[in-house]
């Protein structure tokens, strides 16, 4: 997907998630490890353009790719990872975990692309996480989106579903 997108299209996006009926799972998703409802919708519109599908080579599954290749398990428990509630939930807890290991928002979205280990050796390295991910722009895009999302949805969510604990920032 890359940064090749316009907010038309993250509108259009956002109306396919509400149209297929996924809103509430990125919604109760966002919530339970409180982390902002544009991050999570940002990372299926980067990862999918928010369509539920099997992506990259068949290992990424659903709609915010979860791949076969770290997390067969909870795959093969959840439908291949087609069930979108519990694929948006699986995104927004691994998101979640590497909030907490790595502490920084663009980093964890860097992890999540291209994985934690990554992610530390580009930091001990002096280099960009982004450079670690696919099309070397991952958390910095993902973020972009989000900001954008944010303020598409910004008049139809309830104010405490924009906010996030000042440590999850």
């Amino acid at each position: 997907m890359g940064n090749t997108w316009k907010p038309a299209d993250l509108q259009a996006q956002i109306n396919a998630v509400k149209t297929a009926g996924w809103m509430v799972f990125f919604k109760k998703a966002a919530l339970a490890v409180g982390i902002k409802l544009a991050i999570l919708l940002a990372i299926a519109s980067r990862e999918t353009g928010c369509r539920n599908i099997k992506g990259d080579g068949g290992h990424g599954r659903g709609v915010c790719q979860i791949d076969d290749r770290s997390w067969g398990d909870f795959l093969i428990a959840h439908k291949d990872g087609m069930d979108p509630e519990s694929n948006i939930r699986k995104a927004a807890d691994i998101l979640a975990a590497n909030l907490k290991a790595l502490g920084n928002m663009e980093q964890a979205l860097c992890a999540y692309n291209c994985g934690a280990g990554n992610v530390r050796r580009a930091l001990a390295n002096h280099q960009d996480p982004n450079t670690r991910t696919a099309g070397g722009d991952y958390g910095k895009d993902v973020l972009a989106r989000s900001v954008v999302i944010e303020g598409l949805l910004a008049a139809e969510i309830e104010p405490n579903e924009l906010k996030v604990p000042n440590d999850a920032q």
